[in-house]
C-alpha cells in the first residue's frame, strides 16, 4: 500500500519558506469570513451584552488557541508532515482517515457555505447593474444567482489549483485589501451617523450586568464561540505549518496574527455595527446588507470583490488544504494534489448550490458544528500520543511505511486503543448535549473534549 505522494511528503527544509508575515495574514483571513463578521456582530447585539465583556471574552479566546495552534504545529514544523500523516502516528497508518475525513467533511461543507454566501453578495451587485436579468428560478437561485455562484467557484479553482506558492501569495494580498475596505466602510457610516456614532458607543460598553454569575456565563459563551468557530482549523493547523522556516516563527506567526487579528477585526466589527444602527437604526449583522442599504453603487462593485476575497481567504485557509490533503490519504497512490481538489471542488459545489433550497431549510447547520465538536478528541489523542507516549520523538520514515511490521501499523493498520478513546469521548459528548441544557456546555464542550481524550488516551497507552 503506497501511503506516500506529492501532497503528503515531508517538506524539505529548502522548501519552508512560510515566515512570520504569512502565518500573520494566514490568520487575518481567517478573521475576515463573512460567517465570522454576522458571527461577531451577533455576539455584541445580544440582549444585555456588554461590549466589554464580549471583547475580554475574545481575548481570553484568542489566549487559548494560540496555545492549542503551538502545541498541534510543532511536530508538522519539526517534521514537516501534515495532519494526516500526523494522525497516522496515534491512529495507525488506516485509522488516521477516520479524523481525516471527518476533518475533511466539515470542510467541504463549510467550503460550500462560505461560496454561496460570497456569490449571494456578488449577486446584489449584479442585480443592482441588470435588474433585467432576473428570472428561471430553479433551487431557489434565479439566472444571476447561478451566474454569480459560477464565477465564484471557478475563480477560487483556478486561484486553488495554481498550489501552495500560489495561496500563500494570495493568503499575504488578500489580508491588507479586506482590512482596508472595512475601514473605509466604516469611516462612511461614521460620516452619515451625523453625531449619533458616539452617543451609540456609549450605549454598548455602558450596558448593566445584572451579576458577576451572569457576566461570568457571558465571557464563557463568547469565549467558547469563538474557539468553536476555529476548532476545525486548529486540528489540521499541521497542513499549513510544515512550510514555516521554524517554530520560532511559527510561534511568532501566531501570537501577532491570532492576538491582533481576531481583536482588531473584533473592534471594527463591533464600531461598523454601531455605526450601522445608528445610521438606519436597526441591527445588521450582515456586512452585505449594510452595504445594500448605503445605495452606493462604488461601494458595492468595491464591497462584492472584496467579499469574494475574505471568503476565497477563509476557504483556502479552512476549507480547502485540508479535505485536499485528508481525500488525498485515503488513496495516496491514485488520489494526488488534482484529483483530490477536484473532488474537493464537485462537492463543496453541491453544497452550495443546494444551500438555499434545501440545506439552509433542513437546518443541517447545527449537525455540522456538532461533527466540529467531535474533532476534539482527534485533538487530544494526536497531542496525547506525541507529548506523552512518543516524547516528541517520532519515526517519520515509519509514517510512510505499510508492512505489518511498521511502528504505526498496530492492528491491520488501525490502533484500537485511539479508535476507542475517540468513541467512548464522542459518546460523552453526545450524552451531554441529551441531558443537560445545551447553555451549560456550549463553547467549553470542545476543549473539555480534548482534554478527557488526551488524559483517557494516555492512561490506556501507559498501561499497554
Amino acid at each position: 500500500m503506497q501511503l506516500k505522494n506529492e501532497n503528503l511528503a515531508v517538506v524539505k527544509p529548502e522548501a519552508k519558506r512560510w515566515g512570520t508575515l504569512t502565518i500573520f495574514n494566514l490568520w487575518a483571513n481567517a478573521a475576515q469570513s463573512l460567517a465570522g463578521y454576522t458571527l461577531a456582530a451577533t455576539l455584541f447585539l445580544g440582549p444585555n451584552t456588554n461590549a466589554w465583556l464580549v471583547l475580554a471574552g475574545i481575548a481570553i479566546a484568542a489566549i487559548l488557541i494560540i496555545i492549542l495552534l503551538n502545541l498541534i504545529g510543532e511536530p508538522s514544523v519539526k517534521y514537516g508532515i501534515p495532519f494526516p500523516v500526523l494522525a497516522r502516528a496515534s491512529m495507525g497508518i488506516r485509522g488516521a482517515n477516520v479524523p481525516a475525513l471527518l476533518r475533511g467533511s466539515v470542510a467541504i461543507f463549510w467550503y460550500g457555505a462560505q461560496t454561496w454566501f460570497a456569490a449571494h453578495a456578488m449577486s446584489l451587485l449584479l442585480r443592482e447593474r441588470w435588474p433585467q436579468a432576473v428570472g428561471g428560478q430553479w433551487l431557489a437561485m434565479d439566472r444571476i444567482d447561478w451566474a454569480s455562484l459560477v464565477l465564484v467557484s471557478l475563480f477560487q479553482a483556478l486561484l486553488f489549483f495554481k498550489g501552495i506558492n500560489t495561496i500563500r501569495w494570495f493568503i499575504n494580498m488578500a489580508a491588507p485589501c479586506v482590512y482596508g475596505v472595512m475601514l473605509a466602510l466604516l469611516w462612511m457610516l461614521v460620516v452619515r451617523s451625523d453625531g449619533q456614532f458616539s452617543f451609540a458607543v456609549s450605549t454598548f460598553f455602558d450596558r448593566s450586568i445584572a451579576s458577576w454569575g451572569d457576566g461570568l456565563v457571558q465571557l464563557i459563551k463568547v469565549t467558547g464561540t469563538m474557539l468553536a468557530l476555529y476548532a476545525p482549523i486548529i486540528l489540521s493547523y499541521g497542513d499549513f505549518a510544515r512550510f514555516c522556516k521554524n517554530e520560532s516563527v511559527m510561534r511568532r506567526g501566531n501570537w501577532l496574527g491570532i492576538t491582533i487579528n481576531m481583536t482588531g477585526f473584533a473592534i471594527i466589527v463591533l464600531f461598523t455595527t454601531i455605526a450601522a444602527q445608528s445610521v438606519f437604526h436597526q441591527n445588521l449583522a450582515n456586512p452585505t446588507d449594510i452595504v445594500q442599504k448605503l445605495g452606493n453603487l462604488e461601494l458595492s462593485l468595491i464591497a462584492a470583490v472584496v467579499f469574494f476575497t475574505a471568503t476565497a481567504g477563509i476557504n483556502v485557509v479552512a476549507n480547502f488544504v485540508a479535505p485536499v490533503n485528508d481525500i488525498s490519504n485515503l488513496l495516496p497512490k491514485y488520489l494526488g494534489f488534482r484529483r483530490a481538489a477536484l473532488i474537493t471542488l464537485f462537492l463543496a459545489f453541491l453544497i452550495s448550490a443546494l444551500w438555499p433550497a434545501v440545506i439552509k431549510q433542513i437546518g443541517f447547520v447545527a449537525f455540522v458544528n456538532w461533527m466540529g465538536v467531535f474533532l476534539a478528541p482527534a485533538y487530544g489523542v494526536i497531542l496525547s500520543h506525541y507529548y506523552l507516549v512518543e516524547k516528541r520523538q517520532m519515526d517519520v520514515g515509519r509514517l510512510y511505511y505499510s508492512e505489518s511490521d511498521g511502528r504505526y501499523y498496530y492492528f491491520c493498520g488501525w490502533n484500537p486503543r485511539a479508535l476507542l478513546t475517540l468513541l467512548a469521548t464522542c459518546i460523552v459528548i453526545t450524552m451531554l448535549a441529551f441531558f443537560l441544557p445545551r447553555g451549560l456546555v456550549a463553547g467549553v464542550d470542545w476543549l473539555l473534549a480534548a482534554a478527557a481524550a488526551c488524559v483517557v488516551y494516555w492512561s490506556v497507552a501507559k498501561r499497554s
